[in-house]
């Protein structure tokens, strides 16, 4: 099957599904690049969208989608699409290392820096199932427009919030040990404090990057306790609080042993002689 328009020929060499709405093909062009190519067959969906979508492919940050068509009747949307591993089946698979998934976070975060899509786009992709990840841990990925008729009431908090699930499934088991506390702290934000642009999601996540490379092995590898998580925290709400505990600490210490000194200084009482047991006299 082939889908043509005036310049340009698309090779169908997969059917990935349907619905009332739409068509999902896997394409190659000419020069072997592959495409996901979605035809929207229901006319109303299209004229409704049709300004917004057509914004989309003249973007010049958003080039995961370079253009869309009229073929046989229906709107076609042309998306890039790379090969790679899904991300909920990297996970599932061989053991990925801390460091390895720290990675394909900030590759992620600068994926979608560079593309820059609207809110809508970007949260729809915010799923395991729509990250691709290649060998060399580059990060794409797959596009749907499942909702489009609701596009615009996505907003960079839908975006944080998918972002926030996308964190917890790549740091499971340090987050359920509780030994990443920089993260921990990145995740409250998202939920609590939505972003306001790709660049500030950006800017935390290289923040919190570092952190926690400078954590020894050690401190990732132990759970800590509530007490000493709560001390933690104490601290750096209230830097002087570390202060004055070593003060009280200290002084505590001192008092301990002036008490000490001063009940070693007294007299030792006489020893008392026992001059009986019962009625013996010794």
């Amino acid at each position: 099957m082939m889908i043509e328009t005036a310049n340009k020929t698309y090779l169908v060499i997969g059917y990935l599904g349907h619905d009332e709405e739409k068509d999902v093909y896997l394409c190659e062009n000419r020069a072997r690049e592959r495409f996901l190519i979605i035809r929207l067959r229901d006319q109303r969906l299209v004229a409704e969208n049709m300004v917004f979508l057509y914004e989309q492919v003249e973007s010049e940050r958003f080039t995961d989608l370079p253009e869309c068509f009229v073929f046989e009747e229906n709107l076609h949307l042309v998306f890039r699409c790379y090969q790679g591993e899904a991300l909920e089946e990297k996970l599932q698979g061989e053991y990925t290392g801390l460091r390895e998934r720290l990675e394909l976070g900030l590759g992620l975060l600068e994926k979608m820096v560079l593309q820059s899509m609207p809110c809508y786009f970007q949260s729809r992709c915010l799923r395991p199932e729509n990250i691709y990840v290649t060998r060399s841990l580059e990060v794409f990925f797959r596009y749907s427009v499942d909702d489009l008729e609701h596009h615009g009431d996505y907003t960079m908090e839908d975006v944080s919030l998918g972002l926030s699930r996308i964190m917890e499934e790549l740091f499971r088991e340090e987050l359920k040990k509780q030994v990443l506390e920089p993260m921990e702290e990145f995740l409250d934000l998202l939920r609590d404090e939505p972003c306001e642009d790709y660049m500030e999601l950006y800017r935390r996540y290289r923040t919190v990057y570092r952190q926690i490379l400078e954590l020894s092995e050690d401190e990732i590898g132990m759970p800590k306790t509530w007490i000493f998580r709560m001390w933690e925290r104490i601290k750096k709400l209230f830097p002087a609080v570390k202060r004055a505990a070593v003060v009280a600490i200290l002084l505590f210490g001192l008092g301990c042993l002036i008490w000490t000194i001063g009940d070693a200084a007294k007299p030792a009482k006489p020893a008392s002689i026992i001059t009986q047991i019962g009625t013996e006299e010794i």
